[in-house]
C-alpha cells in the first residue's frame, strides 16, 4: 500500500504539471471570458467537498452556472431532489451559455490539476462528494456508510472508475459500491486503464449531464 501511494504520488505529480503547463493557456482564456461574461467569480464557490478521511477541502472548477446557483438549487425541492439523487437534471436554466461548452467538453473540471499538485486529489480516485448529497443519502439508507468509510479512505480523484462506466447512469448506490471496491483494491495498472480511458469518455459525453 505505501510503495502504492508513493508511486501514485509521484505519477500524479508529473501528470497534472505537464497538463497544467499546456493547458495553462485554455485556462487563462476561461477564465477571462466567465469574468467578462457576468462578472462573477471564476471558480465555483460551493459546494466544498470531502477528501481523504473525510477532511473537506475547495475543489477548483470553473463556474458554469449563473452565481449562487447551488443555494438556489438547495432551496427548490424539485431540483434539489433530482440532483442529491444523481439523476440527469435537462434543460437546467442555471447554467451559463459559456457553462454549457464547458460542460460538453469537461473544461470545467481543469482547475482541479491545481487540487492534484496540492495533494488534496489525485488524478485517479473516487469522484468527491459534498455534505449535502452524503447526508441526503443516509437518510435514506443509513447503512451505506461503510462504503463512505471506505471510499474516504482513497484521495479523490479527477477522474474514476464512476467517471469511465456511465456516470450519471449509474444508481447512487450502484456508484457507491462501484467507488468503495476501487478503494479496496488499489492497483497503479487499474489507474492507468482509468485514466487512459477517460479522453474516450469525454469526447463520446456517455452518461454526461447536458
Amino acid at each position: 500500500m505505501m510503495l502504492y501511494r508513493i508511486v501514485k504520488r509521484i505519477l500524479d505529480l508529473i501528470l497534472a504539471t505537464v497538463l497544467w503547463i499546456l493547458t495553462s493557456p485554455l485556462m487563462l482564456l476561461i477564465s477571462i471570458l466567465i469574468k467578462v461574461s457576468d462578472g462573477g467569480e471564476v471558480f465555483v464557490g460551493t459546494p466544498i467537498r470531502y477528501g481523504l478521511n473525510g477532511k473537506s477541502f475547495f475543489m477548483y472548477k470553473f463556474r458554469t452556472m449563473i452565481p449562487n446557483a447551488h443555494h438556489i438549487a438547495m432551496n427548490n425541492g424539485e431540483i434539489k431532489d433530482k440532483l442529491l439523487g444523481n439523476h440527469k437534471l435537462e434543460g437546467d436554466m442555471r447554467v451559463t451559455k459559456i457553462g454549457k461548452i464547458l460542460r460538453n467538453t469537461d473544461l470545467d473540471e481543469l482547475p482541479q490539476l491545481i487540487n492534484v499538485i496540492l495533494g488534496q486529489m489525485s488524478m485517479v480516485g473516487p469522484r468527491p462528494f459534498y455534505e449535502e448529497e452524503v447526508l441526503h443519502h443516509l437518510e435514506k439508507y443509513p447503512e451505506d456508510k461503510k462504503y463512505f468509510e471506505v471510499i474516504f479512505k482513497s484521495k479523490p480523484g479527477l477522474t474514476g472508475i464512476w467517471q469511465v462506466s456511465g456516470r450519471n447512469e449509474i444508481p447512487f448506490r450502484k456508484r457507491l459500491q462501484m467507488e468503495s471496491e476501487y478503494a479496496l483494491k488499489p492497483s497503479i495498472l487499474k489507474d492507468m486503464y482509468i485514466f487512459l480511458k477517460t479522453p474516450i469518455i469525454v469526447l463520446t459525453r456517455k452518461g454526461a449531464l447536458q
